[in-house]
């Protein structure tokens, strides 16, 4: 989990650096030639470039390798590491690379401490630090005691800061601990340390969760006044903090005066605060010594009618004579009561208890695309109320990961002893972290899905490989997700459990250290449950023959190629049904026993999923579910790609995507606006709380956009081009994903957005009547008969194939694309560069061949614009049609703001009328040759939706019910007519309903034709409620009025519990 922020501490001095000749350091040549080999370039090994290293500043000489560690012991890591990266202008100059085992093929991330980087001549920025490097008249100089230019190698002195905590024994104990110099996080995962020890560059400045401080020339760390952390103390060398872990031991002995009579006590369990609407919640009514027992009634104030001392329910208590104190226990119907702020207290008599003040607050869809944001590998999200409630009001749903723990509540025995006593101790809780953020995300409305592997630390690295088939692995963890469910359970907010991210099935290691010791077992008994239900792998002799067989001029060798082709995927798909499918139901069952409403998933790190079945992948998940990508910057179209990826190969499942981290707020509007259009049915930017308010309320606008116009979930992506996605290539090429994201790419450029359709589609519907061109791409394996009849259906009914020129498949007929597939492997990655080499590759290599394979099959896009300018992709909601319009200027940087004043565009068919939704203005068109015209300015938007119709709204028809009762749902729904009275579809509505006093009661989006509802409470307001919707293609508005009466008897919204209370039958 790599997004961490840190602290940390230092030790020496480095003298200032001197300058030497630009010809001993810059070492300036022209990279090698690549070869097409995915591993060198994957490590990153190819090329020259200036060598920058962090070295001891006591030592410069030594390699910093020789003194760094990390081991995991007892529920914590130590570490002692250097900074994750290092930044040249803001390129990565030292960052982690992922290397693959050649043997296994296995991934895995590796910390360097050196990197090479061609450094030009002029000034140049060094990060962290803000640190000058200059190279001027044939010298490279820097004037900062943590650089030293010497040796051919530019280095990076750094001093060892030791951050870590003790309990009151001194005891060492875990700690969770982050570093950052200004925004930027230096851990490579913030977790818990024991001890955490980090060289670190000299005279800077760094804030940690311990407290921020200088390191200072001489390797000392100087704190900044205020800013050290409750109970941490600071030496030369590090930070400690001192961490109460006792508790104040128990009540015996303890004197305790007597309690008042006629003080009644109310608490909740947990001691929360706030409940959703549909809960039943569990109070306590505690009864003193001397108390005669009798009838108690719960009175309660407050809500939206303003009204006090509303009974809501009775209950008898019980006489306390030979004991301190007794208690009652009942529930309270959270769903009798509107969302408010309410006051509740107890009497009996004279008897009575203090209020108690609690919240009640709806959790409500708001939009069909279901906004949310997951932070793995980049810095969280706000945590306080403040940005919570910031993020709630631009229609966030969902948060994750949220940092919990595994601490239950505690009775606070000190509290209660610095009090007079005078109170049960029962009241003096002290609630856990997990309890406060689950309540305060609660508050306002927002949901977390829990990411297991980050409950303690040694969860991690193990979580990370995917727990299956060894019977140890499975039973611990159905252990763990069983308790982690049931201790989370009595919140709301607590919505899903996710157990595993970036889910590896043959395992995997952070630091190239492997830390869980059973991945060895869990692959040996995977592959014999395979074998035993009869999938056995070609051995290597026999897939050398199939090699040489596999497009043979006889019969009768292709089809014994054939037949170890089809034995290879089926083995492979078995590896994943077993593996994936069959665990992912086993674990969710073992939740939903506990919580049968709890939503389960699987975070994937999109762009790490190659090789991997999808279908089996995400098999009895909510959705097929990324979160941020990489560790570096966004790759061309990531968004798009993998939105169309996950629905090619699971066409069930719904999409969630949050976009990539490492881009700008501009770069994710046009990622996620792509990925819409594309089908993706939820997702959000990355909203890290590090990026300042400012920032975060851009990305929110984003989000309420994109929430507006929901209801596109509901359109089809355009789909008249479709790339063949199969089973043998995906198996015997590791990039093959790559290879149909470059096709992808290009086909996007030129107009022609793709569908990506697996070949288990093919053969089980055929290809979609809506495609008019299959795309086979670099097809270097015999397609399945089945495949290719179906192949040969398609074009006798009209639709064209065409073909890389380096597919090696035979397909009659085929029109052929005079170009050879490169990936974004064959240049520079997931790096930021790779944007200008996808760019000029398009360019040099496909942009012609592609456009006149395309114009031979006589295609014609459903829109489009300049290739040189940006992006147009379509899709239809019939009779309207939706075109998202991206800025990408050729040689812009993806992610940076790029005006264009005039973008045409060119549309299928003649006579639309063409709106632009993001300034909501009407553009002026021209017809031409079948087609619509018009320009759009991108100047103050990277990005825009477009709305195409024949004739705009001109009505619209709601259906409401004539009475309603409080307590029952009443159901709206709302068509969209145009002048001709014709039904426009699910057209993105808004819709608003207030009640008799009104009080706003809900604001939600839906598309038009689709039933929507509200329920009012039991004990809400009776009389004429309004419902309001608008439609969004040009802002027509209609309202209407439902007369909601009062129940015909209210029951008690009070319910004593029995003698022995079950909390929730159901979860245990």
């Amino acid at each position: 989990m790599r997004h961490a922020f840190a602290l940390c501490f230092v030790l020496l001095l480095a003298p200032a650096s001197g300058a030497q000749t630009i010809d001993d350091i810059l070492n300036e040549r022209e990279p090698a030639d690549q070869p097409e080999n995915p591993v060198a370039e994957l490590i990153g090994e190819l090329g020259g470039g200036t060598m920058f290293r962090f070295a001891p500043f006591d030592n410069p000489a030594e390699s910093l390798e020789g003194r760094l560690f990390r081991r995991r012991y007892g529920g914590s890591i130590a570490e002692c590491s250097a900074p994750a990266k290092l930044l040249l202008d803001g390129k990565e100059v030292i960052a982690p690379r992922i290397v693959q085992d050649t043997n296994t093929m296995e991934l895995s991330t590796v910390y360097p401490v050196r990197g090479r980087f061609t450094v030009g001549t002029g000034r140049h920025v060094i990060k962290p630090g803000n640190v000058e490097l200059t190279v001027a008249e044939g010298k490279v100089a820097a004037n900062h005691p943590a650089i030293r230019v010497a040796d051919n190698e530019i280095l990076v002195l750094c001093a060892p800061v030791r951050l870590d905590a003790v309990d009151e024994d001194g005891k060492p104990i875990p700690y969770r601990i982050s570093v950052a110099w200004a925004d930027m996080p230096l851990l490579r995962e913030e977790t818990d340390f024991s001890p955490l020890i980090m060289y670190l560059p000299v005279g800077m400045e760094y804030t940690s969760t311990l407290g921020s401080f200088k390191l200072a020339e001489s390797g000392r760390i100087e704190p900044l006044a205020g800013t050290l952390a409750q109970g941490a103390v600071a030496s030369e060398h590090g930070i400690r903090i001192v961490r109460k872990t006792r508790s104040a031991g128990s009540l015996e002995g303890k004197k305790q005066p007597a309690p008042r009579s006629d003080r009644l006590c109310l608490a909740s369990h947990r001691g929360r605060t706030v409940f959703e609407q549909g809960e039943n919640p569990v109070f306590m009514v505690i009864v003193p010594q001397g108390f005669a027992g009798g009838e108690a009634r719960a009175i309660a104030s407050g809500g939206p009618w303003g009204v006090e001392h509303i009974e809501i329910g009775r209950m008898l208590l019980p006489a306390v004579r030979d004991v301190r104190y007794d208690s009652r226990l009942f529930t309270l119907a959270c769903g009798d009561l509107p969302p408010g702020e309410y006051s509740m207290h107890v009497e009996s008599g004279t008897a009575r208890s203090d209020p108690f003040r609690f919240t009640i607050v709806r959790l409500e869809s708001l939009s069909p695309f279901f906004r949310h944001s997951i932070s793995v590998c980049t810095g969280l999200w706000p945590t306080n109320d403040e940005g919570l409630a910031a993020l709630r009001s631009h229609g966030v749903e969902m948060l994750a990961h949220a940092p919990l723990d595994s601490a239950m509540p505690r009775l606070d025995i000190a509290a209660w002893e610095a009090s007079d006593r005078s109170l049960p101790p029962e009241l003096f809780l002290a609630r856990t972290e997990n309890d406060i953020l689950l309540e305060r995300m609660l508050r306002h409305g927002l949901r977390t899905i829990d990411l297991m592997v980050t409950r303690e630390a040694p969860y991690y690295l193990e979580g990370l490989s995917y727990h299956h088939s060894y019977k140890p692995s499975v039973d611990r963890m159905i252990r763990r997700l069983q308790i982690f469910t049931q201790q989370t359970a009595d919140y709301p907010s607590h919505w899903g459990m996710n157990y595993s991210w970036f889910p590896c099935l043959f395992g995997y290691a952070e630091s190239g250290v492997p830390t869980d010791a059973h991945v060895p077992d869990r692959n040996a008994a995977l592959e014999q449950a395979v074998r035993a239900a009869g999938f056995q792998a070609p051995t290597h002799d026999e897939l050398k023959e199939y090699e040489r067989k596999k497009f043979s001029d006889d019969t009768r060798e292709r089809d014994e190629a054939l037949a170890i082709l089809r034995r290879a995927v089926a083995h492979w798909k078995a590896q994943m049904e077993f593996g994936f499918g069959r665990h992912n139901r086993l674990y969710n069952n073992a939740i939903r026993t506990v919580r049968p409403e709890m939503t389960c998933t699987l975070f994937e790190n999109a762009g790490h999923d190659a090789r991997k079945r999808t279908r089996s992948l995400f098999a009895d998940m909510a959705a097929c579910c990324y979160e941020s990508y990489t560790d570096y910057g966004e790759w061309p179209m990531s968004a798009g790609f993998t939105t169309d990826w996950a629905r090619g190969n699971a066409p069930d499942k719904p999409v969630w995507l949050t976009t990539d981290w490492g881009t700008t707020t501009e770069g994710s509007a046009k990622s996620l606006l792509h990925a819409l259009v594309r089908g993706l049915a939820g997702g959000g930017p990355t909203l890290q709380a590090g990026l300042g308010e400012a920032e975060l309320r851009r990305r929110g606008r984003i989000l309420d956009f994109v929430g507006q116009y929901g209801a596109l979930v509901r359109a089809s992506p355009d789909s008249r081009t479709a790339v063949l996605v199969t089973d043998a290539e995906q198996l015997f090429d590791v990039r093959a994903q790559y290879v149909y994201h470059a096709v992808y790419y290009h086909l996007t450029r030129l107009g022609y957005p793709p569908i990506l359709l697996s070949e288990e589609n093919v053969v089980s519907n055929g290809i979609p009547g809506s495609v008019q061109a299959l795309v086979v791409a670099r097809q270097r394996h015999p397609l399945e008969p089945a495949v290719a009849e179906a192949i040969r259906a398609f074009m006798k009914k009209g639709g064209k194939v065409l073909a890389t020129s380096d597919t090696a498949a035979p397909i009659e007929g085929a029109i052929v694309i005079q170009a050879k597939v490169k990936h974004i492997w064959n240049f520079s990655g997931f790096q930021r560069s790779v944007h200008r080499e996808m760019w000029e590759e398009f360019q040099a290599n496909w942009r012609a061949p592609l456009a006149a394979a395309l114009a031979e099959a006589g295609l014609k896009p459903m829109a489009e614009t300049d290739p040189d300018l940006g992006l147009a992709l379509g899709m239809a909601a019939d009779p309207v049609r939706y075109v998202a319009l991206l800025a990408d200027p050729t040689g812009s940087v993806y992610g940076q703001p790029t005006p264009i004043e005039r973008m045409p565009v060119s549309l299928e068919g003649e006579g639309w009328i063409v709106r632009d939704l993001a300034r909501q203005q009407t553009l002026e068109t021209t017809s031409r040759q079948g087609r619509t015209e018009t320009s759009v300015s991108l100047v103050s938007e990277p990005c825009t939706l477009l709305a195409l119709f024949r004739s705009p709204p001109a009505k619209l028809r709601m259906r409401r019910p004539a009475s309603a009762v409080c307590g029952e749902t009443f159901s709206l729904s709302c068509r969209v007519l145009d002048a001709a009275g014709r039904d426009m579809g699910p057209v993105p509505v808004a819709w608003q309903i207030t009640d008799p006093a009104g009080n706003r009661r809900a604001e939600f989006y839906a598309a038009a034709g689709e039933q929507a509802g509200h329920r009012p409470a039991t004990r809400d307001i009776p009389g004429r409620w309004k419902a309001r919707v608008q439609e969004l293609l040009t802002g027509l508005a209609a309202e209407t009025f439902i007369e909601v009466a009062a129940p015909a008897a209210t029951k008690p919204s009070l319910t004593p519990c029995p003698q022995v209370h079950v909390v929730n039958a159901a979860h245990l």
